[in-house]
């Protein structure tokens, strides 16, 4: 008997309209989830398919929030999709993409920062059953 093995995602845009395909055909993990593409709403994202996929990042927005948003708008799109994508388990905090040349470095830190502070969130309020 062949042992199935995890499989993997990579596609960088709205690719919702498949996701169903995908997890049909054995795939395990998506990454990245954009989450500033159209239709990658990261709570509906997590509704739809959560129960049977893995996101991997989706994390902080890299393109708009990283590069140009305040320390509280990191602080807030960190903490969002935490909360959309966290709940169950099936959700590895990263970034949505590499973090970009126009990120100054205080912001990437906040978001760690930040991350760090919701840690006791995600171990303490959500159910990983």
């Amino acid at each position: 008997m062949l042992e199935r093995k995890p499989s993997y995602s990579s596609i960088h845009a709205r690719y919702t309209p498949v996701i169903g395909d995908l997890i049909e055909i054995g795939v395990d993990v998506l990454n990245p989830v954009q989450v500033s593409a159209t239709g990658m709403d990261s709570a509906e994202l997590k509704r739809e398919f959560g129960k049977d996929i893995t996101f991997w990042g989706g994390g902080i927005d890299t393109q708009r929030v990283l590069g140009d948003g305040t320390p509280d708008d990191v602080r807030a799109d960190t903490r969002k999709r935490i909360e959309d994508l966290a709940p169950g388990g099936g959700f590895v905090f990263a970034t949505v993409h590499n973090i970009q040349g126009n990120v100054p470095p205080k912001t990437s830190w906040q978001c760690g920062r930040h991350f760090k502070s919701l840690a006791c969130i995600i171990e303490h309020c959500f159910s990983y059953e």
